[in-house]
């Protein structure tokens, strides 16, 4: 699968859980590339940090995305 390819298929996956209203209304080229280049970094600290570092900026990474996705997240602010 090339770049485009992956990149489109999380386009596809992001513009359906608006569709559902599970993503709140947002450009979706801007926040498939945003999780795309954080998986990115991710994969890269596989091999520069230990597992306990790797899963803590996992979780933080998550939980800002999800922050940025989810729909209801305006709402709790």
């Amino acid at each position: 699968m090339t770049q485009d390819e992956f990149l489109n298929a999380i386009s596809v996956a992001i513009s359906e859980g608006i569709e559902r209203g599970e993503i709140r209304q947002q450009p979706v080229e801007s926040a498939a590339l945003a999780y795309y280049y954080a998986m990115i970094g991710l994969s890269m600290s596989l091999k520069l940090y230990s597992r306990e570092e790797l899963e803590r900026d996992i979780t933080l990474v998550w939980g800002g995305l999800e922050q940025g996705l989810r729909k209801d997240a305006q709402e709790e602010r």
